[in-house]
Protein backbone atom coordinates (compact mmCIF):
# COMPACT_ATOMS: atom_id res chain seq x y z
CA UNK A 1 0.00 0.00 0.00
CA UNK A 2 0.86 3.98 0.17
CA UNK A 3 0.74 6.21 2.34
CA UNK A 4 -0.41 9.94 1.73
CA UNK A 5 -1.47 10.95 5.00
CA UNK A 6 -0.03 14.55 4.02
CA UNK A 7 -2.76 15.28 1.10
CA UNK A 8 -5.51 14.53 3.48
CA UNK A 9 -6.85 16.13 6.86
CA UNK A 10 -6.35 14.00 10.20
CA UNK A 11 -9.30 12.09 10.76
CA UNK A 12 -10.02 13.48 14.00
CA UNK A 13 -10.63 17.31 12.69
CA UNK A 14 -14.54 18.50 12.60
CA UNK A 15 -14.40 21.42 10.40
CA UNK A 16 -15.91 20.83 7.31
CA UNK A 17 -13.99 23.72 5.86
CA UNK A 18 -11.00 21.73 6.73
CA UNK A 19 -12.55 18.34 4.90
CA UNK A 20 -10.51 18.12 1.65
CA UNK A 21 -13.65 15.99 0.54
CA UNK A 22 -15.91 18.43 1.22
CA UNK A 23 -13.82 21.43 -0.49
CA UNK A 24 -14.17 18.90 -3.81
CA UNK A 25 -17.93 18.89 -2.81
CA UNK A 26 -18.30 22.87 -2.72
CA UNK A 27 -15.65 23.39 -5.54
CA UNK A 28 -12.67 24.74 -3.39
CA UNK A 29 -10.57 22.30 -4.60
CA UNK A 30 -10.01 20.76 -8.23
CA UNK A 31 -11.08 16.99 -8.91
CA UNK A 32 -11.66 14.86 -11.36
CA UNK A 33 -15.75 13.90 -11.55
CA UNK A 34 -16.74 10.52 -12.47
CA UNK A 35 -20.67 10.98 -11.49
CA UNK A 36 -22.80 13.27 -9.15
CA UNK A 37 -25.91 13.01 -7.95
CA UNK A 38 -28.01 15.57 -5.65
CA UNK A 39 -26.64 13.62 -2.72
CA UNK A 40 -23.43 11.98 -3.71
CA UNK A 41 -20.61 12.66 -5.56
CA UNK A 42 -17.94 10.31 -6.94
CA UNK A 43 -14.39 11.37 -8.41
CA UNK A 44 -11.52 9.68 -9.20
CA UNK A 45 -8.64 9.09 -6.58
CA UNK A 46 -5.80 10.15 -8.74
CA UNK A 47 -2.92 9.38 -6.32
CA UNK A 48 -3.88 5.63 -6.29
CA UNK A 49 -1.57 2.88 -7.92
CA UNK A 50 -4.97 1.71 -9.70
CA UNK A 51 -6.23 3.19 -12.82
CA UNK A 52 -10.10 3.93 -12.33
CA UNK A 53 -9.80 3.96 -8.23
CA UNK A 54 -12.73 5.79 -7.48
CA UNK A 55 -13.98 7.55 -4.54
CA UNK A 56 -17.81 7.95 -3.50
CA UNK A 57 -19.13 9.65 -0.89
CA UNK A 58 -22.01 11.89 0.48
CA UNK A 59 -22.02 15.12 -0.30
CA UNK A 60 -23.12 15.94 3.35
CA UNK A 61 -20.45 15.40 5.88
CA UNK A 62 -20.24 12.29 7.49
CA UNK A 63 -17.29 11.38 9.55
CA UNK A 64 -18.61 7.43 9.65
CA UNK A 65 -20.56 4.99 8.20
CA UNK A 66 -23.43 5.08 11.06
CA UNK A 67 -23.74 8.70 10.11
CA UNK A 68 -25.25 8.23 6.50
CA UNK A 69 -28.64 8.43 6.71
CA UNK A 70 -30.45 6.80 3.62
CA UNK A 71 -27.74 3.43 2.71
CA UNK A 72 -30.24 2.31 0.10
CA UNK A 73 -29.29 5.38 -2.08
CA UNK A 74 -25.89 5.47 -1.07
CA UNK A 75 -25.30 1.61 -1.97
CA UNK A 76 -27.48 2.60 -5.43
CA UNK A 77 -25.51 5.15 -6.41
CA UNK A 78 -22.05 2.87 -5.65
CA UNK A 79 -23.42 0.51 -7.54
CA UNK A 80 -23.95 3.17 -10.84
CA UNK A 81 -20.62 3.95 -10.20
CA UNK A 82 -19.20 0.78 -10.19
CA UNK A 83 -21.17 -0.34 -13.28
CA UNK A 84 -19.86 2.84 -15.04
CA UNK A 85 -16.04 2.02 -13.79
CA UNK A 86 -15.98 -1.35 -15.54
CA UNK A 87 -17.93 -0.72 -18.58
CA UNK A 88 -14.68 2.11 -18.93
CA UNK A 89 -12.38 0.43 -17.79
CA UNK A 90 -12.79 -3.22 -17.92
CA UNK A 91 -10.91 -4.39 -14.94
CA UNK A 92 -10.67 -8.26 -14.42
CA UNK A 93 -11.63 -7.36 -11.12
CA UNK A 94 -12.62 -5.03 -8.50
CA UNK A 95 -13.09 -4.45 -4.47
CA UNK A 96 -15.53 -2.23 -3.08
CA UNK A 97 -14.62 -1.21 0.05
CA UNK A 98 -15.43 1.29 3.01
CA UNK A 99 -12.48 1.41 5.89
CA UNK A 100 -15.20 3.15 8.97
CA UNK A 101 -12.74 4.62 11.03
CA UNK A 102 -9.22 5.64 11.88
CA UNK A 103 -8.14 1.51 13.04
CA UNK A 104 -9.45 0.63 9.65
CA UNK A 105 -7.69 2.62 7.21
CA UNK A 106 -10.13 5.81 7.10
CA UNK A 107 -7.19 8.60 6.01
CA UNK A 108 -10.52 11.51 5.43
CA UNK A 109 -12.51 12.83 8.35
CA UNK A 110 -15.15 12.42 5.43
CA UNK A 111 -16.65 8.58 4.78
CA UNK A 112 -16.08 7.05 1.69
CA UNK A 113 -16.40 4.21 -0.49
CA UNK A 114 -13.49 2.87 -2.85
CA UNK A 115 -13.60 1.21 -6.05
CA UNK A 116 -11.03 -0.39 -7.03
CA UNK A 117 -10.50 -1.79 -10.65
CA UNK A 118 -7.80 -4.51 -10.49
CA UNK A 119 -5.97 -6.08 -13.35
CA UNK A 120 -4.07 -9.22 -14.19
CA UNK A 121 -0.30 -8.28 -14.67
Amino acid sequence: MFSVESDFMPFDKEYQDECLLCRMINKKEPCDIVMESKKYLAIYYTVSRNIGHTLVFPKKHCKRYEEIQDKTSFYNFIDSVHNEIVCIYEPDSTSIKINNGSESGQLMSHICCHIIPHYKV
